[in-house]
């Protein structure tokens, strides 16, 4: 019985090590493709069809935010939230301060310190935390959005069509 214990547990710690290994990873290119595909955000309540990319690729801290990105997020679906909500808060500015001086950085965190907030490899980690915790409390992002579960439901579900249609189009799947 201790054999097959073993042997199951054996089994399934390869299964395991097997799907780790099948995440995919988004290369700083893709990263950089994705952001030169996100429209102006003007679009909110019109078709996707109107689409017309804003150019958040030419943000000078961009380079540095994709290079962040490329090395945080756990998977294509990730990284393309990242550079929607990225775009949409802040123009990839990492140095940016909103809401009255309460958010900050490029996610434009709250209730962090603009130290890590400035730091795109930390402000990844800091609003990972809040997504997982959005999505689990909220089944969507929009605690990470505006605040609240209720709040920015019209917001999460268009950055969540622009994230799937951005990483789609980078990866050559879209039109």
């Amino acid at each position: 019985m201790r054999k097959l214990i073993l042997l199951v547990v054996v089994a399934l710690t390869f299964a395991i090590d097997a799907r780790a290994q099948e995440v995919e990873h988004v290369s700083v290119v893709e990263v950089m493709q994705m952001m030169a595909l996100v429209p102006v955000q003007g679009l909110l309540g019109k078709r996707l069809s109107e689409w017309r990319p804003a150019g958040f690729d030419k943000s000078k801290d961009a380079p540095e935010i994709a290079l962040a990105i490329s090395e945080k997020a756990q998977d294509r679906v990730w990284a393309s939230r990242l550079v929607v909500y990225g775009a949409y808060e802040s123009g990839f500015k990492r140095d940016a301060r909103g809401d009255s001086n309460r958010a900050y950085g490029f996610l434009q965190l709250q209730h962090v310190s603009p130290w890590e907030a400035f730091d795109p490899r930390r402000a990844i980690d800091a609003w990972m935390i809040k997504a997982q915790y959005s999505l689990d409390h909220c089944g969507t992002l929009a605690a990470v959005a505006s605040g609240n579960c209720q709040g920015g439901l019209r917001l999460v579900r268009f950055r969540e069509d622009v994230a799937q249609k951005v990483s789609m189009m980078a990866k050559g799947e879209g039109e």
